[in-house]
């Protein structure tokens, strides 16, 4: 039995409905659910033979119009092609065997800032960023990332 994409009210699992093995998702091991918003969920993945740890994005299958299926493409595309130290990059992009389109991209471990203002408090506007007015985002969208943990120094 392949994974369960039927989408609607329970599609936060439904990728990966059977509990006693992990999912397959192209050359993808999803281990887990991250995060769920109104157009697609989050899971953290494993790529089968790079071993590279990866976030895949998959657009709900309930939200499955042209219109957002070209949003979401257009959303990978564009992501695809910032270079900056504080974007994540983009690895690769596919569709589910129901023909759902995801991408896989960079993953970073840390906290969303919905997650940071519930534990300390509000943002100094030193830590903060201006978005563009009019421009909507979620603030679990925005990820705070944890710093690199310090390299192993070389044995001499």
């Amino acid at each position: 039995n392949g994974p369960d994409q039927r989408g609607g009210a329970g599609q936060a699992g439904a990728l990966w409905r059977c509990r006693d093995r992990l999912q397959r998702l192209g050359a993808y091991t999803l281990e887990r659910q991250i995060s769920e918003g109104g157009m697609a969920t989050i899971y953290l993945a494993r790529h089968a033979t790079l071993k590279r740890r990866t976030a895949v994005k998959v657009l709900k299958k309930t939200i499955g119009s042209d219109e957002f299926v070209h949003r979401f493409e257009r959303e990978v595309q564009l992501a695809s092609q910032l270079r900056h130290p504080n974007t994540v990059q983009i690895y690769d992009f596919g569709r589910t065997r129901d023909g759902q389109p995801y991408y896989a991209m960079e993953y970073l471990h840390g906290v969303t800032l919905t997650e940071l203002v519930a534990d300390s408090g509000p943002v100094p506007p030193g830590r903060t960023i201006r978005f563009k007015p009019g421009k909507e985002i979620e603030s679990t969208e925005i990820l705070v990332a944890a710093p690199p943990a310090e390299a192993p120094k070389p044995t001499e």
